[in-house]
């Protein structure tokens, strides 16, 4: 049965989203299914495609760091004047900025950084997964559920159309019995307007997430990839709290992402804490004279001991303290989101199996109503009520089986399993850390999505 109504809502689907965008002439058709999501996703989105150049930003950020430790050399020179016999002033000064312990630190910093824009790329396309995963199943969902207010409609205006004939030949049936199958056939079409709409909504929504332009045709597949409710339940449902939430804190890639950052604080802080040495040096000055030669090699260090100092190391003291209370809330937040769904997962499953049950009970005494009305033991609005009854169980069973799906995408997002799993497994490119040799700062070169990750 449940087949059944997801084949026809397929097809339903699929001429909804010919009324939606027109039937183009030679239009690329798109079969999607959750796989497809997935990697339509990873590919296409263009909040990741941003996200990705503010990863690239962090490594040129990076790079921008590291050429800070180039010596750097100024020469002084001025041409002798007319009629004079020497020089005015002759001078060569060299920078060493890898002498001084702030610049090593701040490069330690800008690594960090990097490292938490590249987490937080990775966070980005879980959230974007689970989001496109979740528009799918409910457009699916929904979709079974037009089919289901669809039959529903079509019963309803059969069981008037009946009744009207009925009145009209043997003038037996009271105008209330009229009434009440005239109002179930509007408000069964009322919710199907609604319903179909929202679809359209949907439709546009995935759509977006997905990358895809208008002149693409979308026609959405499912597989049965039927809920193993005993494996969930021995996974995850029959599992210890505990370990539970230390398993969702070992996975968070926030907790990840925030430990770089707290590092880079960190590297902050003592950088500013060095930051009183603001220069090391080698120079040399000539001055020359008729009779007189005199060439000095100097050396130096320039350092700062202004109040503005021990300034800046507070406020870097104080960036450390509030990464440090950010990881705690996260630790808060993980356990009790691992509480909600296993508890919200143990009573979705008590519900679906409910409503499954329900459906076959309803099911037999509609068939049984219909045989007793058929040869006249009960009235039409027992058999009206029994028909309402079973499609309001139907749609309830879908409701909860759509409930159960969201909640197993929420917990594979948790613990990164699931179609989660690959981007968790994600490899770099051999080419994230190489650095760019002094040429390359000069070259224009354009970057990949999966330059620095390759998830697809």
């Amino acid at each position: 049965m449940i087949s059944e109504l997801i084949n026809k809502a397929l097809y339903t689907l699929t001429v909804t989203s010919f009324m939606l965008f027109g039937r183009l002439v030679n239009a690329e058709v798109l079969q999607v299914d959750a796989a497809k999501v997935v990697n339509l996703t990873l590919k296409d989105n263009k909040s990741l495609l941003l996200k990705f150049h503010e990863v690239n930003q962090a490594k040129l950020n990076l790079n921008a760091q590291r050429a800070k430790f180039l010596p750097t050399l100024n020469l002084q020179m001025l041409l002798p004047v007319y009629g004079q016999s020497h020089f005015l002033l002759s001078s060569v000064s060299i920078l060493f900025p890898f002498l001084l312990p702030s610049q090593w630190f701040l490069v330690e910093k800008e690594k960090n950084l990097f490292e938490a824009d590249v987490i937080s790329y990775s966070i980005l396309q879980h959230n974007l997964i689970s989001n496109a995963l979740s528009v799918y199943y409910t457009i699916l969902n929904d979709s079974n559920a037009l089919n289901l207010l669809k039959m529903s409609l079509d019963n309803a205006e059969k069981n008037y159309q009946g009744l009207k004939r009925q009145n009209d030949i043997f003038d037996n049936v009271d105008e209330n019995s009229l009434s009440q199958a005239l109002v179930s056939v509007n408000l069964a079409r009322t919710k199907w307007y609604h319903l179909n709409e929202l679809i359209k909504i949907e439709l546009l929504t995935l759509r977006q997430l997905l990358g895809l332009e208008l002149g693409v045709e979308i026609q959405l597949v499912h597989k049965d990839d039927s809920l193993n409710l005993e494996q969930l339940k021995n996974t995850y449902l029959n599992k210890n709290v505990q370990y539970l939430k230390e398993l969702a804190w070992s996975k968070s890639l926030e907790r990840k992402q925030l430990g770089y950052l707290l590092e880079a604080s960190k590297k902050s802080k003592w950088a500013q804490v060095f930051n009183f040495f603001n220069s090391a040096l080698i120079s040399s000055s000539r001055s020359t004279q008729a009779t007189n030669l005199e060439s000095q090699l100097k050396g130096g260090l320039g350092i700062n001991l202004g109040l503005d100092q021990l300034i800046s190391i507070q406020i870097s003291d104080n960036e450390v303290d509030k990464i440090k209370i950010q990881e705690d809330i996260l630790k808060v937040e993980i356990d009790k989101t691992v509480n909600q769904l296993i508890i919200s997962g143990q009573s979705l499953h008590d519900q679906l199996a409910l409503n499954e049950q329900n459906v076959m009970l309803q099911s037999k005494l509609l068939k049984s109503l219909q045989l007793q009305y058929d040869i006249g033991f009960v009235d039409i609005e027992k058999v009206l009520e029994a028909q309402n009854t079973y499609y309001d169980f139907l749609t309830l069973s879908q409701k909860s089986r759509q409930e159960f799906i969201l909640w197993k995408i929420s917990l594979e997002r948790m613990f990164l399993s699931g179609p989660f799993e690959k981007i968790s497994d994600c490899q770099r490119n051999e080419n994230l850390w190489k650095k760019d040799s002094f040429m390359d700062l000069f070259k224009k070169k354009k970057v990949s999505m999966d330059h620095y990750l390759k998830c697809i």
